[in-house]
């Protein structure tokens, strides 16, 4: 019978680093004596590992570096040119940039994001099953957060009924854009817009003339 090799402290193999811990597992069928060691992975993380596994490199870490080769074969197949890539950036920019133009409306009026959407890949893993193209990140909350319980994706045409800037305007019982609104009731955005501004209509107005209970119907 051959004398079993026990680990020894601080001995290094890919990313683990032995702690001089081990204990010994009865594993399978034929009850076979296995020697676990403990372990610390570069990224901090302490475990038991079966030695021979470790020696022989099929463990290499704790799991966080099979992560980081998926997450480099992702960038490496186009995922740095995807719509969902592309969104998660702009997302940033908006909070972050204080040189984007519309950091104002989001970093600049203490809209966040969460700590674990700062990783793309973390992103990606919350919201790309439920992302289809043509959708918008939208947050559910406008004066909350980038997270998972805040946001949601919307159709493009959607994106803006919930912003500070939006006009907005009863249509069917519902608070909606004035968009919307104009597209319902066969008006010209850009005029009904331009009226507003100048002063010309109110939307107390429209909404007692298009909403109201005695509105004409053609």
């Amino acid at each position: 019978m051959s004398k079993r090799i026990l680990p020894k402290k601080d001995e290094r193999f890919n990313h683990l680093v032995t702690t001089g811990e081990y204990e010994i597992r009865i594993i399978g069928r034929d009850r076979r004596p296995l020697t676990y060691v403990g372990c610390k992975c570069d990224c901090g993380k302490i475990f038991f590992a079966e030695y021979g596994h470790i020696i022989r490199s099929k463990i290499k870490s704790c799991g966080c570096y099979r992560k980081e080769l998926n997450r480099r074969k992702l960038f490496k197949h186009g995922m740095k040119e995807s719509k969902i890539y592309k969104i998660w950036s702009g997302m940033k920019k908006r909070v972050f940039n204080k040189n984007d133009s519309h950091y104002y409306r989001y970093g600049g009026r203490g809209i966040g994001i969460c700590d674990e959407w700062l990783d793309f890949m973390n992103f990606y893993r919350d919201m790309n099953e439920s992302y289809k193209t043509g959708l918008s990140i939208e947050r559910i909350d406008n004066d909350g957060d980038y997270c998972p319980e805040n946001c949601k994706w919307i159709p493009l045409a959607d994106q803006g009924i919930n912003t500070s800037r939006t006009h907005k305007i009863m249509m069917d019982g519902k608070i909606t854009s004035m968009r919307r609104f104009c597209i319902k009731h066969k008006l010209v955005y850009t005029t009904t817009m331009a009226n507003i501004r100048r002063g010309k209509l109110t939307i107390a107005w429209l909404e007692k003339k298009y909403e109201g209970e005695d509105h004409d119907t053609e």
